[in-house]
Formats: C-alpha cells, structure tokens, sequence
C-alpha cells in the first residue's frame, strides 16, 4: 500500500514540476524574443554549476 501511495505522490510531484516549468520556460519564451537567447544562456550556465556542485 505504501508503495504504491509513494508512486502516486512522485509522479503527481513530476507532472505539477513538468506543468511549472512548462509554464514558465513558454511564457518566457514567448514573450521576450531578443532577449530570450542572452538570457537563456547564462541562468541555465548558472543552474547547470550549482545543481553540479550540489548533487
């Protein structure tokens, strides 16, 4: 029973952070589109290092 409530749990956690970032990196993208490239390129350089750095 645990198990299977802990599957559930996970994957409804993966489509909400699925949804979210769907969101975000469309509303971004949509909206601004010169400054979508300068921008994409250095948080994603930045995220990249730090969650490197933290797993």
């Amino acid at each position: 029973m645990s198990g299977s409530t802990r599957n559930i749990i996970i994957v409804v956690i993966i489509i909400l952070l699925a949804i979210l970032g769907y969101y975000m990196w469309g509303g971004r993208a949509t909206a601004p589109a010169t400054t979508t490239p300068a921008d994409t390129t250095q948080p994603a350089t930045t995220n990249d290092t730090g969650t490197q750095q933290t797993q």
